[in-house]
């Protein structure tokens, strides 16, 4: 893990602007959290980095967040970037790695753009899974935003594993349906496409 902190942490360095998974506009992100939560909503946003919709989430009233990060670099400058955002919601932590039983059913919505598809380890993945389905609560809903299957192969020097629909329900299991799916191509900030496959399940 600790290589992969250091990875991420250099990468933060970089300019805002010049990040390759920047987005000025954080589409369609942004569309689907307005459709499939309120403001009341307890929202997890896995691998927060510096991500706009963060600013946007809280100027339009969603105040119930938890902005997760494996880059202790990437929180700080997310935390200068939103100094109206208290402390006690940021967390670093590896959504590979198992979490503590406290940490079941806390969440309305899980928003994931871009952390899943760096796992390329079947365990990592089935420990992602089992987090994200434990910390959900009962209809509760998932927002994945991953590189598609015929997208990119690798992000910031790392492998990545693709997915489609069926493969996130194969891993989400029964408990879950799916209530969206939707076909997305981001332009990198150096206008190279880059296909994502969006979805949104809802669990039982």
């Amino acid at each position: 893990m600790e290589n992969l902190v250091s990875h991420w942490n250099k990468a933060f360095e970089a300019p805002l602007e010049s990040l390759g998974w920047y987005e000025a506009d954080p589409q369609p992100a942004w569309d689907l959290v307005q459709n499939y939560a309120d403001k009341q909503s307890s929202i997890h946003l896995a691998g927060a980095g510096r991500s706009i919709l963060v600013h946007k989430l809280w100027e339009t009233g969603f105040h119930n967040l938890l902005l997760s990060d494996l880059s202790s670099k990437a929180l700080d400058l997310l935390k200068k970037d939103n100094p109206e955002i208290p402390t006690a919601f940021f967390w670093q932590t590896d959504l590979s790695r198992l979490w503590e039983a406290q940490d079941a059913e806390k969440f309305d919505l899980w928003l994931d753009r871009a952390v899943l598809h760096f796992l390329i380890k079947e365990e990592q993945r089935l420990n992602y899974f089992s987090n994200l389905k434990n910390s959900l609560k009962p209809q509760g809903r998932v927002i994945l935003g991953q590189f598609a299957l015929d997208g990119a192969k690798k992000c910031c020097g790392l492998d990545i594993y693709p997915y489609d629909t069926e493969l996130y329900q194969a891993y989400l299991g029964s408990d879950f349906k799916l209530l969206e799916e939707l076909p997305y191509t981001y332009f990198n900030p150096k206008g190279d496409p880059r296909p994502y496959a969006y979805a949104v399940f809802e669990k039982s």
